[in-house]
């Protein structure tokens, strides 16, 4: 392909491209500016950037908790820690996935029954379920909501991904001697990275985006906007 070629195929005829990929950067410019520029120089003078001063100021203060409650690197932290659920989810998808029982597709069933349920509709009983045990205002307390709520799409997303996978590495693994347990750390788990990782990423934005949960019970939480309110 020589450069005039390209010249014509790629660019000439592509007007239609470039207009829709500018039209989606000149937002994400716009954010950059206002990350990157302090606030006398935003108001007022959006497009100008004479004189521009850059700044990482708006990036360090959060990041040190300075006008917030908690620093945004302890927030990050947190926000983590509600993906726990991931290693408890894949562990039983891959006993969906493998293991044979009874009462297996009725609780596999149940499962995907509970990822309908709206969590507007359990928010009440819950709330007086921690105030009477003391788990109201806790960390713990949103983490084991998030949890719960994480469980079912997090092993009905694994399941599906471990259903396609051949039977034949657990089989090798056992001649080996290794057991179920074994078998699914050092095997199985590794294998699905793809699966993983975007796990990881949803339930992370899930917990970090989410507010109800937060206003329902941690009492401080509600004080601290009705403040800044």
């Amino acid at each position: 392909m020589t450069i005039r070629y390209f010249l014509k195929k790629i660019i000439i005829k592509t007007p239609f491209g470039w207009i829709i990929a500018l039209l989606w950067i000149v937002p994400f410019i716009g954010l950059l500016m206002v990350a990157i520029m302090p606030y006398r120089e935003i108001v007022g003078r959006w497009w100008n950037l004479e004189p521009l001063t850059i700044t990482l100021e708006s990036f360090i203060k959060p990041w040190n908790g300075v006008q917030a409650q908690i620093p945004l690197y302890q927030a990050l932290i947190n926000g983590f820690m509600m993906a726990i659920p991931l290693i408890s989810g894949a562990m039983v998808a891959y006993v969906f996935s493998r293991f044979s029982t009874k009462i297996k597709n009725m609780l596999f069933l149940t499962i995907v029954f509970l990822q309908s349920v709206p969590h507007q509709l359990v928010h009440i009983p819950l709330f007086i379920l921690y105030s009477r045990t003391g788990l109201l205002s806790t960390y713990y307390g949103v983490w084991l909501v998030h949890s719960a709520f994480a469980l079912p799409w997090i092993i009905l997303f694994f399941r599906n991904f471990l259903i396609t996978l051949p039977k034949e590495f657990e089989e090798a693994a056992r001649i080996d001697g290794l057991s179920d347990t074994q078998i699914f750390f050092k095997i199985i788990l590794p294998i699905p990275a793809p699966a993983i990782g975007s796990v990881i990423a949803l339930q992370f934005l899930w917990t970090w985006n989410d507010i109800l949960f937060a206003l329902t019970f941690i009492k401080t939480l509600i004080y601290c906007l009705q403040q800044w309110l």
